[in-house]
C-alpha cells in the first residue's frame, strides 16, 4: 500500500505539533489558591493585621514587622459574576474579613467580624500581574482594598474604586 507524500507529511506535522505541546511548560500563575497566607501591600511589604488583637469589630491594617495575627486562610467559597470567590480568616482570632459593618461603600473601612458565610464576606481575589492581585469584594466589584494612606505602613485598610494598574491596590498572598 503506497500512502500519497502529503498525506505523511501532514502526520508529521501534526505529530511535530503535539510534541511541542506537551513539552512546553504550563504558563505561570498567579492565581491564589486555598490555603494559609500572609498578605502584603506590594508596595511596602507592611503585612495585613487585625489592629489590638483578636476580637469581633476589630479594624485591620498593615504592620511593617513581624506580629501576632498576621497568618489568614483563604478557603474556597463558590463562584460569583463568573470568577471564584474566597472567604479570608484569621488564623488567630477564627474571624472574617469583611467591610466594616458588611457595608460595600467607598472609603469604608475592614475589619475582622464573626464568619457568616454571607456575600459581605466573599472576596475575588484577582491576578494583576507579576504576582500581584487585587482584593475585590463579591457585592460590588467596582471596588477594591487598599488603604487609608498608602504612604504609610501602619494603614488602615479601606475599599476605594480599584484599577488594575494603580499600585495602591496591589496585595501579595505569600503561602505559609
Amino acid at each position: 500500500m503506497v500512502i500519497p507524500r502529503k498525506a505523511v507529511s501532514a502526520a508529521t506535522a501534526c505529530a511535530a505539533a503535539v510534541g511541542m505541546l506537551l513539552l512546553s511548560p504550563a504558563p505561570a500563575s498567579a492565581e491564589v489558591s486555598p490555603g494559609d497566607y500572609r498578605i502584603a501591600f506590594e508596595k511596602n511589604d507592611a503585612e495585613v493585621v487585625p489592629y489590638g488583637g483578636s476580637t469581633a469589630r476589630t479594624d485591620i491594617r498593615v504592620w511593617p514587622a513581624d506580629h501576632v495575627g498576621m497568618q489568614w486562610d483563604v478557603s474556597y467559597a463558590g463562584h460569583s459574576s463568573g470568577m471564584a470567590s474566597y472567604e479570608i480568616r484569621n488564623l488567630r482570632s477564627g474571624l472574617c474579613m469583611q467591610p466594616k459593618n458588611g457595608n460595600t461603600t467607598a472609603n469604608q473601612r475592614i475589619e475582622q467580624t464573626t464568619c457568616s458565610h454571607r456575600n459581605e464576606q466573599r472576596w475575588h481575589v484577582s491576578d494583576v500581574g507579576n504576582g500581584a492581585q487585587q482584593i475585590i469584594p463579591v457585592k460590588n466589584t467596582q471596588l477594591g482594598v487598599t488603604l487609608e494612606n498608602p504612604a504609610w505602613n501602619g494603614s488602615f485598610l479601606k475599599l476605594g474604586y480599584h484599577n488594575p494598574s494603580n499600585p495602591d491596590f496591589r496585595w501579595r498572598f505569600n503561602r505559609i
